[in-house]
C-alpha cells in the first residue's frame, strides 16, 4: 500500500512539473511576442489597416501670348457611392443587391441608362473598396437634384466635385494643343507610394504632352502637378473605418504661356477655311511662332473626357486626314521662299548684287524648258538680285544657280538648318537636304544641271 502511494505521489509530481513547464513556455512565449516583438507586430498591423489614398493635382492652363485660354479645367460633378456606408446585415449578396437597386433608382432619377453591371460592383469591392464608386459623371443641375432625391432613400450616395480638361478653342490650334487621358497607374513612378491610386490626367499629344512634365530631377512642375494624399484606417474588408490624416492638398500644375497670338491664329484658320493646307507665321526677329494652323482640323471638345470610338473611327477614315499636323508632319517643296538663301549663296560666291541677266519668261536647262511666273507677258526683262527677289524671278535664280553649281548652294542651305529638326517642342518630320549621294542612293541616277536648276527655285 505504501509503495502504491509513493508511485502516485511521483506521478503527481511529474505531471505538475510538466504542467509547470508548459505554462512557463506559454508565459515566456507570450512575453516574447507581446513585449519583445510587440512594436514590430504593431507596425505590421498598422501596415495592414492603414491606407494612403492619392489625390491628383489640378492641371495647369495653356494661354496664348495675349492670355487667351486654350486649355482649362472646369468643375465636373459625379454621382458616387461610398460602399462602406451601404453594407447590409447578412451576407455580401445582400449588400450587392442593395447597391444595384440604388444604382437603378439613381439612373431613373437622372434619366440615364444604367450601364453598371453586378460584376463591376464586385470588382470594385475587391480591388478598390476604400474609394468611392463612380456611377454617373458630368451631371447637370437637374441631374444633381435627382441624385440628392435618391440619396434620401439610400445610405452612402453623394455628389462629388472633380475637374475635367476643357478646350474652349475647339478646333482652333487643335494640333498644337493636343489632349489628355488619365494616366495608367501601372506605369506610374509613384504607384508604390499609394495603396489606392487615383491617377492624374496625362498629356497624350501636342503641347499637353510636350509640357506634361519639365524636369523630374529638379522637380520642376509642368502642366501636371504633384499629388496630395489622405491617410485612412480600414477594416478587415478594406472599407474606410476612420480618417487618420485629413487631405494633404496637392500642388497644382504650372500654367504655360505660348508665343501664339490669338488674333493671328484666328486669321490663319480663316484663311485656310476648308482647304487642305498649313499656315505658319513667325516673328522674323526672334523666330517665335505667332500662328500655326493645319487644315482640316478637329474638335478637341470631343476628346474630353474621352473620345467616343465612333468619333475616332470617323477621324481615321476621313480622306482629308484631319489628325495629321500638316505644319510639322507634312513634307513639302519649299518653293520660292528658298530664293533669299540662293541670293545669299550668290553673294557669298562673289557675284555682285547689281549684276544683271535678262528674263524672257523661261529657262531651258538640259533640253527642258522651266517657266518663270512672267512667261505669259514675255518675261520680267532685265533683273538684278534685288529686283529678282522682289518679283520672284525664276530665270534669274535658275541661270545663276546653275552657274555657281550645287556645292555652294548645299553649304548655304545646311547653314540655314535645311534638313534638320527645327527644335520646336512638338513632333516633326525632318526636312531633306538634297545631295548627289542622296539622289544616287534613292533614285539610282546621278545629279545633273536640271536638278540644280530646280533646287535654285525650291523645287525638285
Amino acid at each position: 500500500m505504501k509503495k502504491y502511494q509513493d508511485n502516485y505521489k511521483q506521478r503527481l509530481l511529474i505531471l505538475g512539473l510538466v504542467l509547470f513547464a508548459g505554462y512557463s513556455i506559454i508565459i515566456v512565449k507570450l512575453w516574447f511576442e507581446q513585449i519583445r516583438r510587440g512594436p514590430s507586430h504593431q507596425k505590421l498591423i498598422s501596415r495592414q489597416s492603414v491606407r494612403r489614398i492619392r489625390i491628383p493635382a489640378k492641371r495647369g492652363k495653356i494661354f496664348t501670348s495675349d492670355m487667351h485660354i486654350l486649355a482649362d479645367n472646369e468643375p465636373e460633378y459625379s454621382a458616387c457611392f461610398y460602399l462602406a456606408e451601404m453594407r447590409r446585415p447578412g451576407g455580401r449578396t445582400k449588400t450587392i443587391d442593395y447597391i444595384q437597386q440604388a444604382i437603378a433608382d439613381t439612373a431613373i432619377s437622372v434619366d440615364r441608362a444604367n450601364t453598371i453591371s453586378r460584376q463591376q460592383i464586385i470588382q470594385h469591392m475587391n480591388l478598390r473598396p476604400g474609394l468611392p464608386f463612380t456611377v454617373f459623371r458630368d451631371l447637370g443641375p437637374r441631374e444633381i437634384a435627382g441624385v440628392f432625391q435618391t440619396a434620401m432613400q439610400y445610405d452612402g450616395i453623394a455628389v462629388v466635385p472633380d475637374s475635367r480638361r476643357i478646350y474652349p478653342a475647339e478646333n482652333i490650334a487643335a494640333h498644337i494643343i493636343g489632349f489628355t487621358r488619365d494616366a495608367n497607374p501601372q506605369n506610374a513612378r509613384d504607384r508604390g507610394d499609394f495603396f489606392y491610386y487615383v491617377p492624374d490626367p496625362q498629356g497624350k499629344s501636342g503641347l499637353e504632352k510636350a509640357f506634361d512634365e519639365f524636369s523630374i530631377e529638379n522637380r520642376i512642375r509642368g502642366l501636371r502637378g504633384e499629388p496630395g494624399y489622405r491617410l485612412v484606417q480600414v477594416d478587415h474588408r478594406g472599407f474606410i473605418h476612420k480618417t487618420l490624416i485629413d487631405d494633404i492638398q496637392p500642388l497644382d500644375g504650372n500654367n504655360i504661356i505660348l508665343t501664339l497670338d490669338w488674333k493671328s491664329q484666328l486669321i490663319a484658320r480663316e484663311l485656310l477655311g476648308k482647304k487642305r493646307g498649313a499656315f505658319v507665321l513667325l516673328d522674323a526677329s526672334t523666330g517665335a511662332v505667332l500662328a500655326m494652323a493645319s487644315s482640316p482640323s478637329y474638335d478637341l471638345g470631343k476628346f474630353s473626357p474621352r473620345l467616343k470610338p465612333e468619333d475616332y473611327r470617323a477621324l481615321l477614315n476621313n480622306p482629308d486626314k484631319p489628325l495629321i499636323n500638316r505644319t510639322l508632319q507634312g513634307q513639302y517643296a519649299p518653293g520660292s521662299i528658298i530664293k533669299p538663301l540662293i541670293g545669299l549663296t550668290l553673294s557669298a560666291s562673289g557675284m555682285s548684287p547689281t549684276e544683271e541677266i535678262y528674263c524672257n519668261g523661261a529657262s531651258t536647262i538640259a533640253g527642258v524648258r522651266i517657266r518663270c511666273a512672267s512667261w505669259r507677258r514675255g518675261g520680267h526683262g532685265t533683273m538684278n538680285l534685288i529686283s529678282a527677289l522682289k518679283y520672284s524671278c525664276n530665270d534669274y535664280f535658275i541661270e545663276n544657280g546653275c552657274r555657281i553649281g550645287l556645292e555652294p548652294i548645299i553649304v548655304m542651305l545646311d547653314s540655314a538648318g535645311i534638313g534638320r529638326d527645327t527644335g520646336i517642342e512638338l513632333p516633326e518630320q525632318t526636312g531633306l537636304l538634297p545631295s548627289r549621294k542622296y539622289k544616287l542612293k534613292h533614285y539610282g541616277t546621278r545629279w545633273n544641271e536640271y536638278d540644280t536648276a530646280l533646287l535654285s527655285i525650291g523645287q525638285g
